[in-house]
């Protein structure tokens, strides 16, 4: 998607969902970054805690997307939530890992991750999660 829907719509809808400026635009910034964060690498922390994030972008005509691998990283995790046949989490469906891989409308899948966003929304990073799960 384009900057003008993940930021600028997230950012409207979040204003007219009566989420404050500042909240809005982190929750924007964060559906926007699934879509332009290209580097990967170690995050080090000042309390020495570390997170290997991954990159979950890359331009529409980047070599990468040839990459079984990289489409495993970035298309499937950030851009097109598989569905699982549409079976419940740990259920395993006729068809095999390609049938849990394609999208399913109002997937089981997809609730889950909704309903563990809002069960966070008072952590630090609920509004980043909730930017991310949009």
């Amino acid at each position: 998607m384009q900057i003008d829907f993940h930021h600028a719509v997230t950012y409207v809808a979040a204003r007219l969902a009566r989420f404050s400026a500042k909240d809005a635009n982190l929750i924007s910034y964060s559906a926007q970054y699934v879509d332009d964060a290209v580097n990967s690498g170690i995050i080090k922390f000042k309390n020495k805690a570390i997170y290997s994030r991954i990159n979950s972008a890359h331009n529409m005509l980047d070599y990468r997307n040839f990459e079984e691998l990289a489409n495993h990283f970035t298309w499937v995790p950030f851009h097109f939530l598989p569905g699982n046949g549409g079976a419940e989490a740990g259920a395993n469906p006729d068809g095999g890992f390609v049938k849990k891989m394609v999208c399913c409308p109002d997937s089981h899948v997809a609730k889950d991750m909704v309903n563990s966003c809002i069960a966070c929304h008072e952590m630090d990073y609920g509004l980043h999660r909730l930017g991310i799960t949009k």
